[in-house]
């Protein structure tokens, strides 16, 4: 289409200060943390394999955009040194989790007990409500009236 087209060998990354830029993908790095004020800051890639730059790209746009990231592959594939690295290089603490084809997802999140997310609320409700009709009962206020005010803040 009279252009050329320049291909790019490999994704590249540039840690600076205050990001991390993996390919055309910036990410922050945390530079407030005390535990890591000490940590010298990469001028250039460093032992960084070729091969886990482009997987590490997609890795930093799903962070960039917060979505949940999968990896998968087999052992010694290179999954967790992708994490560690992308992970050193962003100054921020990861936890890993050595898992199989037998892991449960209950390991991962644990169960969960059904609730109803309203209820604390409905409490209050009702508590309010008891304190409203006691208040009144003492008050000795009118029936009407006490529609009348409903109606008009309750809309009841």
């Amino acid at each position: 289409f009279g252009r050329d087209l320049v291909f790019k060998s490999h994704t590249r990354i540039e840690i600076a200060p205050k990001g991390v830029i993996v390919g055309s993908t910036l990410i922050h790095r945390c530079i407030d943390t005390p535990q890591w004020a000490d940590i010298q800051i990469q001028d250039a890639e460093s032992s960084i394999s070729l091969s886990l730059l482009q997987p590490m790209e997609a890795v930093a746009c799903c962070i960039r955009m917060n979505w949940a990231c999968l990896l998968v592959g087999p052992s010694s594939s290179g999954k967790s040194t992708l994490l560690k690295t992308l992970a050193d290089a962003c100054n921020v603490h990861i936890e890993t989790l050595a898992m199989s084809s037998s892991t449960d997802v209950t390991e991962l999140i644990g169960c969960f007990e059904q609730t109803d997310s309203m209820s604390g609320a409905k409490d209050i409700l009702k508590i309010l409500s008891h304190i409203h009709n006691r208040a009144c009962i003492q008050c000795r206020i009118d029936a009407d009236l006490l529609r009348s005010i409903n109606r008009h803040y309750w809309n009841v």
